[in-house]
């Protein structure tokens, strides 16, 4: 679908920029410097606007996560990245830097970038203040799934720490891309520890 503007004469196309992103993985507490690693698989589908045109992108890959905790207020989590898309192999990787207790109130700064796919800075401050659950506050700035133009995403979490170190998180914001046109994003996940 086009679109003429009618204060530039520009011809717009009208485009479904949406993805779904899913992650199975695996995590294991040392509780040393190195606090933990985890690795996963992962996979993201969705339409997006590249070039002027409506086209679908996806990513198949794998993932490994490590843990560090140089003290009990600060932490360093590297992540490397390596998968397959419509543009054919991918890498990549990303970092976050955490201040404040890992299993209670801190700040994350952080970032991945996947070579074709995009890059995403994020910025994310939890709290713990009610018994039983994980709250957070995201800021991210994404060009995510298709690095062809530049979005943000707000958006609040919640994490509930159920029955048997059952975790069951929610997501519930707001993105856009390019200032102009915006959406609901939402999410959910299911960690079990044992």
């Amino acid at each position: 679908q086009q679109q003429v503007d009618e204060g530039t004469g520009e011809v717009q196309v009208a485009a479904l920029d949406q993805f779904h992103r899913a992650e199975f993985g695996y995590s294991y507490r040392i509780l040393t410097v190195l606090y933990a690693f985890r690795f996963g698989v992962g996979i993201v589908r969705g339409t997006t606007l590249k070039d002027g045109h409506k086209q679908p992108v996806g990513l198949d890959y794998g993932f490994a996560e490590l843990l560090f905790e140089f003290h009990r207020l600060l932490a360093v989590e590297p992540k490397v990245i390596f998968g397959g898309s419509e543009e054919g192999l991918e890498a990549g990787g990303g970092a976050v830097l955490r201040i404040g207790n890992t299993l209670g109130t801190h700040v994350d700064l952080g970032f991945e970038i996947i070579t074709t796919v995009g890059s995403t800075v994020l910025l994310r401050f939890a709290w713990d203040t009610v018994p039983g659950f994980m709250m957070g506050l995201n800021a991210e700035l994404t060009d995510f799934p298709s690095s062809q133009s530049w979005g943000t995403r707000l958006y609040f979490d919640a994490a509930f720490i159920g029955y048997k170190h059952v975790y069951a998180r929610g997501l519930l914001g707001y993105a856009t891309r390019n200032s102009r046109k915006g959406g609901v994003i939402a999410g959910v996940s299911v960690d079990v520890n044992f």
